[in-house]
């Protein structure tokens, strides 16, 4: 079994972690990986964060291999938004598995959760940015000749959650975000 898979065993020691943290960062393969009853906990442990003020980051990172049915993975990646406070889903994943047609469908969904900031993202296409009081699409500054785009979501979201948590607003962060996912897909190996 890997490390992974038990993230939530130690109970006492993933809700010391996460009491302590500004921001966790959680995806749909976190959750699948887990125990029913394994994420369930992990969830609540979440929920406690969101209630103290924290940033949880959530991108659905849908692998449908890791996932026994499609309805186990929808209620999944429902329970998670309820619990985040930044959704940076992808179409068209996220298209494909609810049946929805576009970026602003996702959000819709998100937004309907009760997430209070989404960012669609869409590859090189702009981004669907989503806060309290703004929408906006935000796409990459220029043309960008993908080498290998492994990481690219990745890096997308971790430029994004760290210009948040240094205080940009929302489309500069998608902005940042856009540049440093530019930068990856330029080389072999999601290095920047």
């Amino acid at each position: 079994m890997s490390a992974a898979k038990a993230l939530a065993d130690d109970e006492a020691r993933l809700a010391e972690a996460v009491e302590t943290a500004d921001a966790v960062y959680f995806s749909g393969i976190t959750l699948a990986i887990l125990s029913p009853e394994r994420r369930a906990y992990f969830l609540r442990v979440l929920s406690k964060a969101k209630a103290r003020g924290a940033m949880l980051a959530f991108d659905s990172n849908i692998r449908l291999r890791l996932w026994p049915s499609l309805d186990d993975l929808r209620a999944a990646i429902g329970e998670a938004a309820k619990v985040s406070t930044l959704a940076l889903p992808t179409v068209p994943d996220e298209s494909d598995i609810f049946g929805e047609s576009g970026k602003a469908a996702v959000a819709a969904r998100y937004t309907g959760a009760g997430v209070p900031e989404i960012v669609v993202k869409a590859g090189a296409e702009p981004a669907l940015v989503v806060w309290p009081g703004g929408r906006q699409l935000v796409g990459p500054a220029g043309v960008v000749t993908p080498v290998d785009t492994t990481g690219a979501g990745d890096s997308f979201n971790g430029s994004y959650i760290a210009a948040r948590l240094q205080g940009l607003g929302p489309p500069e962060a998608a902005r940042r975000a856009h540049a440093t996912a530019g930068r990856t897909i330029q080389a072999y190996g999601a290095l920047v």
